[in-house]
């Protein structure tokens, strides 16, 4: 209930207040005692307790783009959850958007110094937000920046593009409205807004095509990062690697990403991928003397860097693994979502199938399953295996690591 008086709501609480090395406890027992615990502890040591989930602080907007909103009926109920909680945002890198967060929050952040924060900010003309939030009384978003700027609260931020909205004029303006928070904000993130097929009674949106890539490359890209280096220790703005493979470029070099601050939003990865595989390449020798078939799954965006790239190189030094890479296309979804972190069971199943593809080994991309080992539909790498009477392993984002420990495991 409390810690050296202090009250306790959740996790955080009990962080910050169980840090000290004597600390005076109050319980509330099942049985509605209450009692009062003196510990002495040494510095760095756990007191031992653990916590049941706290609950999540859920959204109430109703963002033009939401991507939940998207979803088809009749997947698992934890998909549907809009989080807007800002300890998950301190914890884990979640994405919210401040609209709901409270002067007492906005202390506690403070208080707390619970930073870096991840904020999605999309605009900072206030009604054109509002509009895309759709909530008519929202906390303005530069004020929030300001208060949390002040008080050093580092800050990354993201911009979902949303053409005839966001783009434009008003990227421009919010990109150099966001400058004046540096060094603060340290980065800002822009992807493209995502939209599956299941968009009735939704408003109406156009995705991003290649003659919006390539503008927003133009204004935004490696070029105008230069402007933003000057005098400056990173480059701000970062572009999402699917707009870079829709236009057919290759993505930008390792230089253009700094420490990878928006990895986890999707920019940086492919760079990543390659530059990891480029580096370990000559690993394949401990392997080139085996022999297996095996196949990559893939989302379709995908497709042209694994076939162009990584696979010739994997050929000439182990021409005896033969890979294929299968594209798999999102029924579930859509075809307009082409990433491979968002791939369902079945989808894969039916592809696999359909193209009566035959291999040792199916290996799956890293990021088309949860923390429990679980796709959208609930498929599991081992249900795959089952349905299609192949071995499935789930890849890495390091291929080589992957290759190695596949024809490890099989031979």
């Amino acid at each position: 209930m409390a810690i050296n008086r202090h009250i306790i709501r959740d996790a955080l609480d009990y962080a910050f207040h169980s840090a000290d090395e004597e600390l005076e406890i109050l319980i509330e027992c099942s049985s509605g005692e209450s009692r009062i615990f003196e510990v002495h502890r040494e510095s760095g040591d756990d007191i031992g307790m653990e916590f049941a989930p706290d609950k999540i602080r859920c959204c109430g907007n109703k963002c033009i783009f939401c991507f939940i909103d998207q979803l088809p009926q009749g997947l698992r109920p934890s998909l549907y959850i809009k989080d807007e909680d800002y300890r998950l945002s301190f914890l884990g890198g979640n994405f919210i958007t401040l609209t709901s967060v409270t002067e007492s929050d906005l202390k506690r952040i403070i208080r707390y110094h619970l930073s870096p924060l991840y904020v999605s900010v999309h605009t900072t003309n206030e009604e054109l937000r509002k509009s895309m939030l759709g909530r008519k009384k929202i906390r303005p978003v530069l004020e929030t920046l300001t208060d949390l700027a002040e008080a050093e609260i580092e800050i990354h931020a993201q911009i979902v593009l949303c053409p005839g909205y966001n783009d434009g004029d008003e990227l421009e303006r919010t990109i150099s409205e966001l400058e004046t928070f540096r060094p603060f904000l340290k980065s800002v993130g822009i992807v493209p807004v995502g939209l599956s097929s299941h968009r009735a009674k939704l408003p109406i949106l156009r995705s991003v095509d290649r003659d919006a890539a390539e503008r927003t490359i133009a204004s935004f890209g490696p070029a105008r990062q230069r402007q933003f280096r000057l005098g400056k220790k990173d480059g701000f703005v970062y572009l999402a690697d699917e707009l870079f493979l829709m236009i057919g470029a290759q993505v930008p070099e390792v230089g253009y990403y700094d420490n990878y601050p928006q990895y986890e939003n999707g920019i940086g990865m492919v760079r990543s991928l390659l530059d990891d595989f480029e580096e370990c390449k000559q690993e394949l020798s401990a392997i080139s003397d085996r022999r297996l078939e095996m196949t990559f799954i893939t989302g379709k965006l995908m497709m042209p860097v694994l076939n162009q790239i990584v696979i010739p190189e994997i050929n000439n030094l182990a021409a005896n693994i033969f890979i294929r890479v299968l594209p798999v296309g999102n029924r579930l979804l859509g075809d307009s979502i082409t990433v491979s972190g968002l791939l369902s069971g079945n989808d894969i199943i039916n592809s696999y199938a359909e193209q009566k593809v035959k291999s040792g080994l199916i290996i799956l991309p890293p990021n088309c399953i949860n923390t429990n080992g679980l796709l959208l539909d609930d498929h599991t790498p081992n249900s795959i295996a089952q349905r299609l009477r192949t071995a499935v392993s789930l890849g890495t984002y390091n291929i080589v690591e992957t290759l190695v420990k596949a024809v490890e495991g099989i031979n």
